[in-house]
């Protein structure tokens, strides 16, 4: 017969299995204590240096996603820029930067921490050569900036917008703003300013009120513009148009029309489809409630207007030049009207305001919607 198998030998108690790992984890745990206790020799310290320096160059390079072929001066901490983003040249990208989509950014361009540029397939975003983005502001949507552009603290820009070189855009203004639909763009040239907090509506293509909007009514392709050397310290609204040279210190309503070197000043806020000719000045605190036409400002009364002698004095105007344009405006605007008599185009042929009348005339009687002329006070 075979013989028998040898018996096994008996399995450890599981409390004593537990009993020795206690025991060893116990004497890691005072060893640790121990070494963290005592201060650290040189060469430990140059080791754990150069080992969270390691970690620290791994999590960068992990973080950063920077397509291959892109030039860039620095680049910051947990950075997420697209497959789609192009650098014309060196940059400065701070930490927790995101760019997504197709982007392409100028050369010594500067991206503060936590800036934001995005934009959905079909878009693209154009910064220009020396931008500077600050801290916490977001460029979204079809957007183009020229060369030199400031976005301070907590701007956003909302596209589509086209702006020109050398804009300044204040902290927490907001451009691009919706309301109620959006058919246009808006447009701003060069070396505007626009201060703490100001909002720029988007063109909505309709000349009903966003607050009663009518649905049947069929939208038009427009333009919220702004020209050249503009300085914008209140809100601007939809489809409005401000010529080169505007100072804006109070709110304009939508469709609001501004010719060139016109100023509103603060107060009340003007009322809608309000059109100012050349070199007008609405004075502060001073209420309009009708158009303005060239070289003038508020009368006494909201429905009047008197000659602006600052602006004719910036105008170059003579004596004679201004008691010209007041026989004129005595035969004309002697009353309230929707436009200037015919007569007018013929009054002014070969004066020396023709070419301010003329513009006046013309592009005010394009509006869709015009407002009554304001009535002359000698």
């Amino acid at each position: 017969a075979a013989a028998a198998a040898p018996a096994a030998a008996p399995a450890p108690a599981a409390d004593e299995e537990q009993g020795a790992v206690g025991e060893e984890e116990e004497e890691e745990d005072e060893e640790w204590y121990a070494k963290m206790k005592r201060p650290m020799t040189e060469d430990e310290l140059d080791e754990a240096v150069q080992a969270q320096s390691q970690l620290l160059v791994a999590m960068r390079a992990k973080a950063k996603k920077v397509p291959r072929g892109v030039s860039v001066h620095k680049i910051g901490f947990d950075c997420s820029i697209g497959p789609g983003v192009v650098f014309k040249g060196p940059v400065v990208i701070g930490d927790y930067v995101r760019m997504r989509g197709n982007i392409k950014i100028g050369a010594g361009c500067k991206f503060d921490d936590w800036t934001t540029v995005f934009c959905d397939q079909g878009e693209q975003i154009s910064i220009g050569s020396g931008c500077k983005i600050c801290l916490d502001a977001k460029v979204d949507g079809e957007v183009t900036l020229g060369d030199g552009c400031k976005v301070y603290f907590k701007v956003l820009l909302k596209g589509p917008i086209l702006a020109g070189d050398y804009n300044v855009f204040d902290r927490e203004c907001c451009i691009g703003l919706r309301n109620r639909g959006i058919h246009g763009e808006v447009r701003i040239g060069n070396n505007c300013f626009f201060g703490d907090g100001v909002h720029v509506l988007q063109p909505r293509g309709k000349l009903s009120p966003a607050w009663d909007d009518d649905e049947d009514e069929t939208p038009f392709h427009s333009v919220t513009s702004i020209g050249d050397n503009v300085s914008v310290r209140a809100s601007i609204g939809n489809d409005s148009v401000i010529e080169d040279s505007c100072v804006i210190d109070r709110a304009l309503p939508a469709h609001t029309y501004m010719m060139q070197d016109s100023k509103v000043r603060g107060g009340p806020m003007l009322t809608d489809f309000m059109f100012l000719g050349s070199g007008c000045a609405v004075q502060e605190d001073a209420d309009c409630k009708n158009d303005l036409p060239p070289l003038t400002t508020v009368g006494t009364d909201p429905t009047t207007f008197r000659l602006d002698l600052d602006a004719l004095t910036a105008h170059g105007a003579a004596e004679s030049d201004v008691r010209e344009l007041d026989d004129f405006y005595r035969e004309h605007c002697g009353f309230e009207s929707l436009e200037l008599p015919g007569m007018a185009m013929f009054a002014i042929q070969g004066k020396w305001f023709q070419r301010l009348m003329e513009d006046f005339i013309v592009i005010r009687r394009d509006r869709r919607q015009i407002r009554l002329l304001a009535q002359y006070e000698p």
